[in-house]
Formats: C-alpha cells, structure tokens, sequence
C-alpha cells in the first residue's frame, strides 16, 4: 500500500506527514491479502491524500479540506472528501468514511459471489 500526501496553498510538515500517513495505513488490514481475493496485492493499492486550505475571503479563519482517493485493482477508486478548520480532526473524519467505503464495497463484492452462487444451485 501507497500513499501519496500532496498539499495545495499549505505547507505540511514532516510530523503532519507522518500522522497522515500513521492514520491511512490502519486500513491496509481492511485489504488484506486472502486466499481467494488474489487481485489484492500489496503494492497494487495507491492512496491519495490532497489537504488544501481553501481561499475563499467571505469565510473567516482556516478553511481546510481533504480528499482522499483509493485506487484498488479491477478498476475501482473509492473517494472521501470533509471539509473544517482543524487538521488532524479531518485526518480522522476521512480516514473513517474511506473505511465505511472499502467495507461497503467489500460487503458488494462477496453479495455479487454469493448470488451467483444461488443462480447456479
């Protein structure tokens, strides 16, 4: 598993990467390798992380957002944007809804099997 930090109008230190890329890499147990799912390889699942802070003059303070990307074999990217003023928050908040999208399409993944299952008996 990859992940790819990019940032947009901010500048992020060493220590912000880290916490970053210390929070994405707990879901690299939500894909793990097993012995029927062999398309999941270890290397073959890119993350992107863009933290941006936004510069519209009529909102006052901080105005950060993040978006976050997974790409995973079969041709499937998962998305996750929020949006607030403190970072490691937001880390938190799109770490947990690109969770909520790898199990929703892993829960689709094995219903799709196990339909085609009940159509063969």
């Amino acid at each position: 598993m990859r992940i790819i930090i990019k940032s947009k109008n901010l500048e992020l230190g060493n220590g912000l990467k880290s916490f970053i890329e210390k929070k994405f890499l707990t879901l690299k147990k939500l894909m793990r390798v097993g012995d029927e799912e062999e398309d999941f390889k270890k290397d073959s699942i890119e993350i992107f992380v863009e933290v941006e802070r936004e510069t519209s003059h009529h909102k006052k303070g901080n105005v950060l957002s993040i978006a976050t990307q997974m790409d995973v074999p079969g041709k499937k990217s998962l998305f996750a944007k929020v949006k607030g003023d403190n970072l490691a928050s937001l880390v938190i908040k799109a770490k947990d809804l690109l969770k909520r999208e790898i199990e929703t399409y892993k829960f689709k993944k094995t219903s799709q099997t196990r339909q085609k299952r009940q159509k063969v008996k």
